[in-house]
């Protein structure tokens, strides 16, 4: 089944202004930014007002993004897998191999399923 969203409302929706339930990202950089920004949760996978704006602040100042429109889906799906192959980028988890460093990731995110 192909999706609807596209990477661009994906970003401007989920990934900058969502929260770590809607955006596998934005929980990746909460859970690596949670003790240096002071993040509290309220709830499992779930930031109080003021920590999730502290994350969209964090995004925007550090991070940014480009995108370009490619109108076959399936091609794009399969650039994307040559891409990770090639860049094997740490904060990707799904598909990829394990490494020190995602193990760690993975049981910092785990971390935000539970409420102190």
């Amino acid at each position: 089944m192909e999706r609807v969203a596209t990477l661009g409302s994906r970003i401007r929706t989920n990934h900058l202004g969502g929260n770590v339930k809607s955006s596998t990202f934005r929980k990746t950089l909460t859970s690596l930014l949670r003790d240096q920004l002071g993040l509290e949760l309220v709830a499992p996978d779930r930031l109080d007002e003021a920590s999730n704006r502290a994350v969209t602040v964090w995004i925007r100042q550090h991070l940014s993004v480009a995108t370009v429109r490619v109108d076959d889906r399936a091609e794009l799906i399969d650039l994307e897998e040559a891409v990770l192959a090639r860049l094997d980028p740490p904060l990707n988890l799904m598909g990829m191999p394990t490494t020190p460093t995602r193990r760690r990731l993975t049981t910092l995110r785990r971390g935000l399923g539970q409420v102190p």
